[in-house]
């Protein structure tokens, strides 16, 4: 899967691929991104398994995850414009 295969559903996703991931995590590889094609995920499902994300409720994904290894991190970002501002149930399930 790469970024260049298939283009965010908006704006605020697009930045944050772009500007967010470009100056706080430029080494992260992009391993979700929600609804970018005909509602369709762009998803990296080999490195959900070796992560250990349970992907089983598809709903619950942020819009955007990525992973940066070097720096043993996993990056999950909430855009507010789809669910709204993160609430107390939406950061457990996040």
């Amino acid at each position: 899967m790469t970024a260049k295969s298939a283009q965010p559903p908006n704006s605020l996703i697009r930045a944050v691929l772009d500007d967010f991931r470009g100056h706080f995590a430029p080494q992260s590889t992009i391993i979700h991104v929600g609804e970018v094609h005909d509602d369709r995920n762009m998803d990296d499902r080999k490195a959900f398994a070796d992560l250990g994300v349970n992907t089983a409720i598809e709903a619950e994904l942020p819009d955007v995850m990525l992973v940066d290894l070097d720096a043993r991190r996993l990056i999950l970002v909430e855009a507010v414009t789809s669910h709204g501002p993160v609430s107390a149930l939406r950061r457990r399930q996040l």
